[in-house]
């Protein structure tokens, strides 16, 4: 099972490239030095320096060699799933009945929108890891109370939190399995207890996350956890809880929104999503119903699912909707989690000194038949669903276009190319990450081939949206009022200016003058805060530089007063690629 959820998995990861947030990491990598710093700062809410690590030394063998990331990809996955399965023989022993939780976590499609994404998976996935090995560990740890296995789930964990703040949530699994199956009598009794007789293991856990929490605040917090109380929770609550892990986990959503080229949002029809959730409803009542002990392995999700609801209230739904709460992304670990509590219910958990007992029987549960045929077509369904989203996801080629297209301008250069260092697209380097959004960050690994000067004469270059590079014009805003006859803006005693037809103010400006001299010269020009020393150069030329502050005149200097100059032409305003040629 393990090995076909792979070779799946192979086939969806494969398919994929780089996208939005990969370049980013790439663009903040590029830009910074590898210190802790750069290690240490957040990334939309997240805190992950070894993520960043592993990025980094991605970008040290071939930036845009997606085969790698994908192969880490895959690895980490396979480490995943075989730690459920050990975690899943551990708890509950070598039986047959396990593969029914296992299906449930290699084949339902919650765990695939962050897989086939490496800025999403190498966060996520290290989480998923520690779920099955930390928990194995953590689970023999309450057995034997020895302290191997207390430091092996530290270890784990601790690695884990170094890829995924999330990984926190991991202590309600540890607090759950200790309360709920290692003690006895009301929770007030069950903590004491625990505490008495796991004491080094609590301390442990504690210095952990008391060692940790204040410094995610400090340095990856970067949203308002209030803002959960100020926003509606029903509706974030509905499409998180209801509609995407009530169908997700029963194999749905059988069908997808897309909002974007390659972001795809659960869509289950109503009566899909009222059938997945009655499958859910009967699920858990005919497990409830033949075992005693059994409602408590619920707890498991919900301690999951909870925080889910509130970490989107406060810190994503409340800039872009509740939509995005329908996004798998946000609750990944939810299949290894649905997984373990499914195997919970079921059967009596291994050393532990309260178990599941079956009270009576099941026509359901006591026909492996039925319940076989029952786990094959979620399975089947899962797949079909993840099938339905990797194609979706995969089919989105406009950053692997872009950079092909990019390539393929630099392909003959020999020297370095003149670029306006502008933003790239928003497909690409969203625009709230400025600056890394810049030509010049996340077109690093061409550096070697690419400039990005301040002023340049005659030649100039910029970056299309579809990534080939073109001659720039300048679309203006403002130009140059001059004489009507001779020439418009002549030089005199090695000075000139231009005026321009309207106040300018504002950055990201560029001006382009037209000049022509009749011998080379030093020449300065200010521009208002902006000062730059391009000279000027014997004949007809054009002349760009970047320009910002608040003015109206432009002013050139130091010529050489016996240098004939004069500029005949000037336009501000944003340099844009000239129109393809026709072919």
């Amino acid at each position: 099972m393990i090995v076909a959820q792979l070779g799946f998995r192979a086939w969806a990861v494969y398919g994929s490239w780089f996208q939005l947030d990969d370049f980013t990491f790439m663009s903040r990598l590029a830009s910074r030095p590898m210190d802790f710093d750069m290690l240490a700062v957040g990334h939309a809410g997240h805190l992950m320096p070894f993520g960043f690590v592993l990025s980094w030394a991605n970008m040290q063998v071939d930036p845009l060699a997606w085969a790698l990331p994908a192969t880490e990809l895959l690895i980490m996955q396979a480490v995943a799933s075989v730690g459920v399965l050990v975690l899943l023989v551990s708890a509950f022993g070598r039986r047959l009945g396990i593969l029914v939780p296992l299906a449930i976590y290699l084949f339902t499609v919650l765990s695939l929108p962050a897989f086939v994404w490496w800025a999403a998976g190498v966060n996520q996935i290290p989480l998923q890891i520690a779920i099955g090995w930390a928990g194995w560990t953590h689970l023999n740890y309450l057995r034997t109370r020895r302290t191997g296995w207390l430091v092996a789930t530290v270890a784990i964990t601790v690695g884990a939190l170094g890829f995924y703040e999330k990984t926190l949530l991991i202590y309600a699994f540890f607090a759950f399995l200790a309360l709920a199956y290692f003690a006895t009598g009301d929770l007030l009794a069950r903590m004491r207890h625990i505490i008495r007789t796991y004491r080094a293991g609590v301390i442990a856990h504690s210095v952990v996350v008391v060692a940790y929490v204040p410094f995610y605040v400090e340095y990856g917090l970067n949203f308002d956890p209030n803002r959960a109380n100020a926003e509606p929770l029903l509706p974030v609550f509905l499409n998180v809880v209801a509609v995407a892990y009530g169908t997700g986990v029963v194999g749905g959503p059988l069908q997808w929104t897309h909002p974007s080229e390659i972001f795809s949002l659960p869509d289950p029809t109503q009566l899909l999503n009222l059938f997945a959730l009655a499958v859910v409803g009967a699920i858990v009542y005919e497990i409830s119903r033949s075992r005693l002990r059994a409602k408590r392995a619920w707890i498991l999700p919900a301690l999951f699912l909870g925080p889910s609801v509130l970490l989107l209230a406060g810190g994503r739904t409340s800039f872009v909707g509740p939509d995005l709460a329908l996004d798998y992304r946000y609750q990944t670990e939810l299949a290894a989690i649905t997984a373990i509590a499914l195997g919970l219910a079921l059967f009596p958990l291994r050393g532990a000194t309260e178990q599941v007992e079956v009270t009576r029987t099941s026509s359901f549960l006591d026909l492996p038949v039925r319940v076989g045929v029952t786990t094959a077509v979620v399975a089947a369904l899962g797949i079909y669903s993840s099938t339905t989203y990797a194609l979706h996801w995969n089919s989105g080629d406009t950053t692997k276009r872009y950079f092909a297209a990019l390539e393929s301008s630099l392909a003959d250069v020999d020297e370095p190319v003149p670029l306006v260092d502008a933003a790239v697209p928003e497909e690409v380097v969203g625009a709230l990450t400025f600056p890394y959004n810049l030509a010049s960050n996340a077109l690093h690994m061409h550096a070697e081939k690419t400039r990005y000067p301040s002023a340049s004469t005659d030649e100039l270059r910029i970056v299309a949206p579809d990534g080939e590079i073109r001659p720039v014009v300048i679309d203006p805003l403002r130009t140059g009022v001059g004489a009507q006859t001779g020439c418009p803006y002549p030089a005199r005693f090695g000075r000139a200016s231009v005026k321009l037809d309207a106040p300018v103010f504002g950055t990201g400006w560029w001006v382009r003058v037209s000049y022509a001299a009749d011998g080379d010269s030093p020449l300065a020009v200010r521009a208002g805060d902006e000062r730059h020393e391009p000279g000027a150069v014997k004949g007809l030329h054009s002349l760009f530089f970047e320009a910002s502050g608040e003015f109206q005149t432009i002013e050139f200097s130091g010529l050489d007063p016996d240098v004939t100059f004069c500029i005949t032409e000037a336009e501000l305003g944003v340099p844009v690629p000239a129109d393809a040629p026709e072919e």
